[in-house]
């Protein structure tokens, strides 16, 4: 017939308690970071970047940096200033 697997409970509470862990490290990986929630204003955005506001509006207006608006001021996700500079949208004097 079939071979029998004994397992003792203790050995199925630590496989629990891996999966468990398990389970949180992949959801911590997959929720943002506290900086990718973080919002930045035009006057953050060109002192982190060394630009003018000109330059930040070129960058919004072509696309290139995408924003919201809350009222009538913008305001920047850190995840997309990161990424306009890794993918050399910009150069950074």
């Amino acid at each position: 017939m079939g071979n029998k697997i004994v397992y003792e409970e203790n050995d199925i509470e630590i496989a629990r308690q891996k999966f468990l862990e398990f389970v949180e490290t992949i959801t911590g990986l997959c929720e943002p970071s506290e900086i990718e929630k973080m919002w930045l204003d035009n006057q953050d955005v060109c002192k982190l970047l060394n630009i003018s506001k000109r330059t930040l509006q070129y960058l919004r207006s072509t696309g290139k940096l995408p924003f919201s608006m809350v009222g009538n001021k913008c305001f920047y996700k850190v995840k997309d200033i990161d990424t306009i500079i890794l993918t050399d949208k910009i150069k950074i004097r």
